[in-house]
């Protein structure tokens, strides 16, 4: 189970940080604030939705398998309150 978890994590914030690199060309419509269009303003809206749920799914993720982990008594595994453990 925890396996599996851990690629679901995976994948969420595979997501999350393809969404961020996708955002990335939008720095560039500063330039030319006029050639923004409504359909373009619409997929900032839905990559920036869907960057904050993927986001969510990634930082709750992390505290389920926390919790599935210390909640198991006798076994210590400080790696897991690790800020970067996947």
């Amino acid at each position: 189970m925890y396996l599996s978890l851990r690629i679901v994590r995976g994948f969420v914030g595979f997501i999350a940080v393809w969404q961020i690199l996708s955002l990335l060309p939008v720095i560039t419509w500063m330039a030319t604030p006029d050639a923004i269009t409504s359909s373009m303003v619409l997929v900032v809206a839905v990559k920036a939705i869907l960057l904050v749920a993927a986001g969510a799914a990634y930082l709750w993720l992390r505290d389920l398998i926390n919790k599935l982990h210390t909640s198991k008594p006798g076994a210590n595994r400080p790696l897991l309150h690790s800020q970067w453990s996947l």
